[in-house]
């Protein structure tokens, strides 16, 4: 496990939280797992993710800023991040990829 890729999951919902962290470690992936984008800019600062999944709407920070911020930062740009939502309207899928999820 030590050469398993380090997944970030970041969402508000603690239990689809806790319900990712599992799984991906069933698949002996590396989890970390934070309920805002402040928080997962902290972990991130230790060690840099292999893949982002990541909620749109959350609170202190939501998902669009979050990945606005990463963009910009060199080291954490080319990070590969999945957006995630219970939204389904077209405007906020359009929104995510063009934002460079």
């Amino acid at each position: 496990m030590n050469n398993a890729p380090h997944i970030l999951v970041i969402d508000d919902d603690k239990e689809l939280l806790a319900w990712m962290a599992l799984t991906i470690r069933a698949k002996n992936m590396r989890v970390m797992a934070a309920t805002n984008g402040e928080d997962a800019l902290s972990f991130m600062a230790v060690r840099v993710p292999d893949l982002i999944l990541l909620d749109i709407m959350m609170p202190i920070m939501n998902g669009h800023e979050f990945l606005q911020k990463i963009k910009d930062i060199p080291e954490f740009s080319s990070i590969p991040v999945i957006m995630m939502s219970g939204k389904s309207e077209q405007k906020d899928v359009s929104g995510a990829l063009e934002e460079g999820a």
